[in-house]
């Protein structure tokens, strides 16, 4: 059977010399001589859609899609790197298609377009073992891009980083992660400088790779990043006389004045790891850069008790967040520890042999509690924007998949609080996209089900796989995956909170501002007074 490959590499030509038209012409010359060949379809869609993106052709876009998804239904003879190609060829249909409905104000289409985009990526990603080694990157980066695009900026940035760790010069990801990482900004004003630094280093380099941008994305974008690098250094000035210069001169000396301070292998790989609860982008080698900093800065509450009991409640919520967090990554390390005195406790309790390799003792425990922690805080995150909005949910009823909803039912629709800031605060969209996903229960990894086993039943970790095919086990390895991509979640989830309560308490002193107000308000415990907790202070006294 003849494959057409010859002439898709000529269409394929036509296009990359910027003769979108013609490729276009080609291909439905191509098609209108054979119809209803499945070789013709198959060389033809990928073609249809990249020249669709050229042309901002929904037509052609959407024909392309059609095809692949054709071929994915029938499902027949693809091998796993086959689908992978598919998959990602798809997506890039279903972003140009989102962009275009965004373009003439179909919002809603676009956001439907978003999402099968982010089903056809996490479909690629969950075969990340097929994937070519060329192709991997710009898969993360069009994952990272979809994520900022849906608000999930701080998992945006990991991704980008990701990529960047197995292709240091990708231009893509250094150009967008800047983006990214000024979508940070006053989150923590303490670090916008260092923000604003490193989205300029990142896009500064991007625009020094022109030939590597132009072939990934088009000349157009480069244009982009170009009128952005000005407009960024632009904003650097304003904030140092000495622009550029005097930003990268100040975090030098910082660094320079802290060098006989070095960070643990530990902190190390907590940092490496992206698990440090922070948006700083790059601690300097300074105690108090490798910090869980991230805190609400200002809330305004009422003077009186009823306003001071609140903001305690607050606090103390939120402070049991971060206390789950901590715990939580620090039994994921302990998992991996070679100590001793732990592999010493862990001896002294024997097990029955269920001659299956499953395993059982401290380390996998410690990976299991480590999980349930991570799958708690959401529920933490659920009931601290209950209070901080005033859903008015019962608290021991509120959990992260319900708390949206009227009386917590998801066929009930949104609560009305709710659904008007989904418009507004990016970072309550972000939550609440996070959320959609994790219940999907299919990417990362099926969470409802590993939550509700580890917490109520019988998950088995093993050496080698269950002898049991009823029980569903993990790897010790790969388990340690899942929980550190939870953890990141929870990371995110976390920072995700933080962002609401700033973007929600800017529109309420706006709403003072134009109404006014009688009551008496205040900024309430500023500075908030930030210490290490008493009982980690104990062998100081």
């Amino acid at each position: 059977m003849q494959n057409y490959f010859a002439e898709a590499e000529q269409i394929q030509d036509l296009l990359n010399r910027g003769q979108a038209e013609q490729a276009l012409q080609s291909i439905k010359l191509l098609l209108a001589q054979l119809p209803n060949s499945p070789a013709v379809r198959s060389v033809c869609a990928g073609i249809l859609i990249d020249c669709g993106t050229a042309l901002g052709n929904l037509e052609a876009v959407n024909l392309g899609i059609s095809f692949i998804e054709g071929i994915l239904e029938s499902g027949s003879g693809l091998s796993g790197k086959s689908l992978v190609n598919l998959h990602y060829n798809v997506s890039n249909g279903y972003a140009t298609q989102a962009i275009l409905f965004q373009n003439v104000g179909e919002n809603e289409a676009a956001t439907k377009a978003f999402q099968k985009q982010k089903y056809y990526l996490q479909s690629a990603l969950l075969s990340k073992q097929e994937i070519d080694s060329n192709l991997l990157p710009n898969i993360i980066t069009n994952y990272a891009n979809l994520l900022d695009q849906l608000g999930r900026t701080v998992e945006a940035i990991d991704n980008y980083y990701d990529c960047l760790a197995i292709a240091p010069k990708h231009p893509i990801a250094m150009g967008n992660c800047s983006y990214s990482l000024r979508r940070l900004f006053n989150i923590s004003t303490k670090y916008n400088p260092k923000l604003l630094y490193e989205a300029w280093r990142l896009l500064s380099e991007a625009c020094q790779l022109q030939i590597e941008v132009v072939e990934l994305a088009g000349t157009h974008v480069l244009s982009y990043y170009s009128r952005n690098l000005e407009e960024l250094e632009q904003a650097i000035s304003t904030i140092d006389p000495d622009g550029v210069e005097g930003l990268e001169n100040w975090i030098t000396e910082f660094d320079k004045a802290h060098t006989t301070w070095k960070p643990s292998a530990l902190l190390r790989q907590i940092q490496a790891d992206r698990l440090l609860l922070t948006i700083n982008p790059i601690p300097s080698n300074c105690p108090s850069e490798y910090k869980d900093d991230i805190f609400f800065e200002s809330m305004v509450v009422s003077l009186d008790d009823d306003g001071n009991r609140w903001f305690q409640s607050l606090c103390h919520s939120f402070n049991n967040i971060k206390e789950d967090f901590a715990t939580a990554r620090h039994l994921y390390y302990q998992s991996q520890s070679q100590n001793r005195a732990i592999i010493e406790v862990s001896s002294i309790t024997s097990y029955m042999d269920t001659l299956d390799y499953a395993d059982f003792g401290l380390r996998p425990g410690f990976l299991k509690s480590s999980l349930r922690l991570s799958a708690d805080l959401l529920d933490k995150c659920a009931v601290f924007l209950n209070l901080y909005l005033e859903l008015g949910h019962p608290e021991d009823q509120v959990s992260f998949g319900n708390f949206w909803y009227k009386n917590r039912k998801y066929d009930k629709g949104y609560l009305p609080e709710i659904e008007e800031r989904l418009l507004s605060n990016r970072f309550l969209a972000a939550l609440y996209d996070l959320q959609r996903d994790l219940f999907e229960g299919r990417y990362p990894f099926p969470f409802k089900h590993l939550r509700n086993e580890a917490t109520h039943k019988r998950l088995v970790l093993s050496w080698y796989g269950s002898l049991d095919e009823e029980i569903k086990s993990y790897s010790l390895s790969n388990f340690q995956k899942i929980t550190h991509s939870l953890l990141r979640v929870a990371k995110a989830a976390i920072i995700y909170v933080v962002g609401t309560v700033m973007l929600e308490e800017k529109d309420r002193e706006l709403t003072r501002q134009r109404i006014g107000s009688d009551n008496l308000i205040a900024p309430s415990g500023l500075p908030f007074k930030i210490s290490v907790g008493l009982s980690d202070q104990l062998d100081q006294f």
